[in-house]
C-alpha cells in the first residue's frame, strides 16, 4: 500500500502530479518544438491524458458552440466524400479529420483545467523547450549559411527547418506570456528579437509573415484594444469572401510571368495553382469537389509549360496545375467543401475570437489575437488544411497560449 509522502506523493520520491494530467502536459511541453513530430505527440500526450485523468474530463471546459461547429464541420467533411473523385481517401481523411479533432479537443480542455502551480510547472518546461528549439534552429540555419556554397543548395538547405520555423514563430504567444509573468517585460522583448533573428536568417516565406502578423496584431490589440478583435473578425469574413474570387481572376501563370519577371519559381508556381483552383471552385461552389479531393480534380496533374525571365535569360519550365493541394487553406476550404463547410468553418473561427476578446488581461487579448493572426497567415501561404501536423500543433500551441495568459495581470497591463 502506497502512502503519501511529504511532497503529496504516492510513493517515495514521486510527487502526485507527475502521475496526474499535469505531468503528462509537462512533458508535452518540454518535447513539442524542438521534436516538431506533432501528430505523434498530440496522440501520445491525449491517450496519456485519459489514461490519467478519464475520471475527471474536464467538460465544463468545453466551449459547446465551438463543439457543436466542429462536429458539423466532420459531418460535412464525411457526407462531402460521397461526391469526391476518390470517396474512399475521402472518407478515411475526415475520419482522420474527426480523430485530430477530439484529440485535440482534449489537449485543449485539459490545458485550461491547470490550476496556478500546474501552468507554472508546464511553462517552465516550455521555456526549457524553446530555448532548446531556438538554439538547435539557429545553429542549424547558421551551420547551413556557412557551410553551403551556392544559393540553390542554401536554399534547399534551409528548406529543411521550414516546419520547425513555423512552430517556433506560433510559440511566440505562449512563449511571451510565460516569460512576462516570470520575468517581466524586457525578457518578452528580447525573447522575440532572437525569435525573429533566428526565423529572418531562414527561408520560410511563411514563418517570416507569420511572425509579422503576429508583431502588427499584437500592437494594433494593445493600441485598440475595442476594435482589435471586430477589425480581425471582419478582415476574416471579407477575406473569406474575396480569395476565391481573386483566385479566379488572376492571370494566365505565362502573363504573371511576363508582367512579374521578379517573382521566384515558387512564387509564380503558387499563383498557377490559386489560378487553377479559383477557377474549379466556381464550378462547384456550394458543396465542393468532396473533402481532400484536391488532387483528384481533373486536370490537377496536368503541366503546363511556362517560359520565366530570370536574371536577364529565359527559363522554360514546367509547372503541375494542382499538385496535392492548393497550399492556401481558405482555397481549400472553398474547393473540397464549398460555400457550406467555408461558413461553418468561418463560424467556429469567429466563435473562437470572441471568446479570446473576452480575456480579463489586456495584454491576454493582444496576445491571443495575435495567435488568431499568426495561425491565419501561415495558414493562407502554406501547407495543407488537414495536414495532420499543422492542426496538432495548433491546438497544442493553442491550449498552451490560453492557459498561459490566465496569469496575466487583468485589466489594462
Amino acid at each position: 500500500m502506497t502512502t503519501p509522502d511529504r511532497r503529496g506523493g504516492t510513493g517515495p520520491g514521486l510527487p502526485s502530479w507527475v502521475i496526474a494530467p499535469e505531468g503528462v502536459l509537462v512533458l508535452a511541453a518540454l518535447l513539442l518544438a524542438p521534436l516538431a513530430v506533432l501528430a505523434p505527440l498530440l496522440v501520445g500526450a491525449s491517450v496519456l491524458l485519459l489514461a490519467v485523468g478519464w475520471r475527471r474530463i474536464p467538460w465544463r471546459r468545453l466551449d459547446r458552440m465551438v463543439l457543436v461547429g466542429l462536429a458539423a464541420l466532420v459531418l460535412w467533411a464525411v457526407l462531402s466524400s460521397r461526391w469526391s473523385p476518390q470517396p474512399g481517401p475521402s472518407l478515411r481523411g475526415a475520419l482522420q479529420l474527426g480523430g485530430t479533432l477530439i484529440l485535440g479537443g482534449l489537449y485543449f480542455v485539459f490545458a485550461q483545467d491547470l490550476d496556478r502551480q500546474g501552468r507554472r510547472r508546464v511553462g517552465l518546461a516550455f521555456l526549457a523547450d524553446m530555448g532548446i528549439a531556438l538554439l538547435a534552429l539557429g545553429f542549424l540555419v547558421l551551420r547551413a549559411r556557412f557551410v553551403t556554397t551556392s544559393d540553390y543548395t542554401l536554399h534547399q538547405a534551409l528548406a529543411h527547418f521550414s516546419r520547425g520555423a513555423i512552430v517556433v514563430t506560433a510559440s511566440v504567444v505562449p512563449l511571451a506570456a510565460v516569460l512576462f509573468v516570470r520575468a517581466g517585460a524586457k525578457a518578452v522583448l528580447a525573447a522575440v528579437a532572437t525569435v525573429a533573428v533566428a526565423i529572418m536568417l531562414g527561408s520560410s516565406g511563411a514563418a517570416k509573415m507569420g511572425l509579422l502578423a503576429l508583431l502588427a496584431i499584437a500592437v494594433a490589440a494593445r493600441v485598440l484594444p475595442r476594435a482589435a478583435a471586430w477589425v480581425l473578425a471582419a478582415a476574416l469574413v471579407a477575406t473569406v469572401i474575396a480569395t476565391p474570387l481573386l483566385a479566379a481572376r488572376l492571370p494566365s501563370p505565362q502573363r504573371i510571368a511576363d508582367q512579374w519577371p521578379s517573382l521566384s519559381n515558387s512564387t509564380h508556381h503558387r499563383m498557377t495553382i490559386w489560378s487553377f483552383t479559383g477557377r474549379n471552385i466556381a464550378k462547384k461552389p456550394m458543396v465542393g469537389w468532396g473533402f481532400d479531393g484536391s488532387r483528384s480534380i481533373p486536370g490537377a496533374d496536368d503541366e503546363i509549360r511556362v517560359v520565366l525571365h530570370m536574371e536577364s535569360q529565359d527559363l522554360p519550365v514546367t509547372e503541375p496545375q494542382l499538385p496535392l493541394h492548393p497550399h492556401n487553406n481558405m482555397l481549400q476550404w472553398w474547393l473540397e467543401l464549398g460555400l457550406i463547410g467555408v461558413a461553418i468553418i468561418t463560424v467556429v473561427l469567429l466563435v473562437a475570437l470572441r471568446r479570446a476578446a473576452t480575456i480579463p488581461s489586456r495584454m491576454g487579448r493582444s496576445l491571443l489575437l495575435a495567435f488568431a493572426g499568426t495561425a491565419f497567415m501561415v495558414a493562407q501561404t502554406s501547407f495543407g488544411a488537414w495536414q495532420v501536423w499543422w492542426l496538432a500543433g495548433l491546438w497544442m500551441l493553442a491550449g498552451l497560449s490560453a492557459a498561459f495568459v490566465r496569469d496575466l495581470p487583468a485589466g489594462e497591463c
